[in-house]
């Protein structure tokens, strides 16, 4: 996830960085000392490695970003994970420095480009294409067993390949679900659940009614808002050639649908320029409509907001498929990482089912990997939104997808909602325009 998908959490102002001395210094000395003579076993879920876990040596830098943001909780996080690491491979040196979310890529970037970039690092999909396109990353693919491989959401893998290589490992998704203001649906007389979209049709009249909203919509974020209903519709993105392919009928449907929403005032005005705001602020978190689309912080302020009782987790939208939008993020391995043997062996622990576990415990984030199991069963609106995890489609991975969503797709689909303009001519001008920029890569 990337500053953006954690809006709600408080990026740490300076990067910070612990290792195994860190470790000794806090009173680690005497466990590692214990365990520095044993013979490792192999984390689970990796690779049976060239040599005994405890000959690999060596020193890994690792960068990651707050991931739970409040005092030193990311801190503390990393040291655990160190200490239990270095229980198995007592050689190799592992510093783990928490970056801030800002300039993150620029950072990235400049401190590979002069050879002082980081081991391993923290990667989101839209960051893929252009590590993996200016040669900054090894293949994972070929580094991770086919058990491993085949025990990961096929959507995971694929939201971190381009070009048919894996470029990452994966190590946590996000799911969003869909939030039901009860008192809403109550007011309104509507029961149950609404899952497909002519059952939103038809409950529309309804909240209209008692001058309350059916759903919160906002265009100014294509990849969270409209992708969905695309992907819903049976249709794509992108091409399997990377050419714009949200022009498609099922783009077009998925469109027409939004708009007849719009003008039959089933979803807020605002849906259409507003600028982000917290979702407190917003209509939905003002109680003003009955269901919205948001991931899991977001429908925890929901919940404070509303007060108890009031929440309620309904199931992903469905039309020819039924799906939800999220993100993966994954560990990268640099080109340029000198021990590269101690890099692997720290990614596979990190990203074994037991560690995996407790980073996504930890940060609120869901496991990738079918072996975790639940991580959050005992919370009722995580647990909840982990059973939504196999109808996760990730946003695409494409060089200029956070551009072309953004600065192509944004003005037309506002155009649609606000001017009247046709969904076809509207989505094709759009596909003309990402076309052309991508011919020009």
């Amino acid at each position: 996830m990337s500053r953006d998908d954690m809006s709600k959490r408080i990026p740490l102002a300076t990067p910070h960085a612990f290792d195994r001395r860190t470790l000794i210094g806090a009173g680690g000395a005497t466990a590692l000392a214990a365990l520095g003579g044993s013979i490792a076993s192999t984390p689970a879920g990796a690779t049976t490695p060239s040599r005994l876990a405890s000959q690999i040596s060596g020193s890994v830098t690792m960068w990651v970003y707050p991931l739970i943001g409040v005092g030193t909780e990311d801190q503390d996080l990393w040291s655990s994970i160190i200490e239990g690491f270095n229980g198995e491979n007592p050689d190799v040196e592992v510093t783990v420095e928490v970056q801030p979310w800002d300039r993150r890529v620029e950072k990235l970037t400049t401190a590979m480009a002069v050879g002082h970039g980081p081991d391993v690092w923290y990667i989101n999909i839209e960051d893929i294409t252009n590590h993996a396109a200016n040669d900054r990353l090894v293949p994972m693919g070929e580094l991770l067993s086919e058990d491993v491989k085949s025990d990961y959401l096929p959507k995971a893998l694929a939201a971190l390949s381009y070009q048919d290589q894996l470029w990452a490992a994966p190590i946590l998704l996000s799911v969003s679900g869909t939030a039901y203001n009860t008192d809403v649906f109550n007011a309104a007389g509507v029961t149950g659940e609404l899952v497909t979209w002519d059952a939103l049709r038809a409950a529309g009249p309804k909240f209209k009614e008692q001058d309350t909203y059916l759903l919160a919509f906002d265009a100014t974020s294509p990849q969270d808002n409209f992708y969905p209903y695309v992907y819903q519709a049976g249709g794509q993105i992108f091409s399997d050639d990377g050419q714009a392919a949200f022009n498609s009928p099922e783009g077009v449907k998925a469109l027409t649908f939004l708009v007849e929403l719009f003008n039959n005032g089933f979803v807020p005005e605002s849906a259409a320029t507003a600028e982000a705001v917290p979702i407190t602020e917003s209509p939905l978190g003002r109680g003003e409509v009955a269901m919205g689309i948001e991931e899991s912080g977001g429908i925890k302020q929901l919940a404070d907001t509303w007060g108890e009782g009031v929440l309620k987790i309904g199931p992903p939208f469905k039309q020819t498929n039924q799906v939800t939008i999220g993100t993966v993020a994954g560990w990268a391995l640099s080109s340029q990482a000198e021990d590269q043997e101690a890099a692997v062996a720290w990614i596979k622990y990190l990203i074994s089912p037991e560690v995996m576990k407790k980073i996504d415990g930890a940060t609120g984030y869901f496991a990738p990997r079918k072996s975790v199991g639940s991580v959050h069963g005992d919370d009722p609106i995580l647990g909840k939104l982990e059973e939504f995890l196999p109808m996760v489609q990730p946003p695409p991975t494409h060089p200029l997808g956070r551009e072309i969503s953004q600065d192509v797709l944004r003005p037309e689909l506002e155009s649609a909602l606000l001017n009247g303009k046709d969904p076809q001519q509207a989505l094709d001008d759009a596909a003309d325009r990402a076309n052309e920029l991508i011919a020009q890569q």
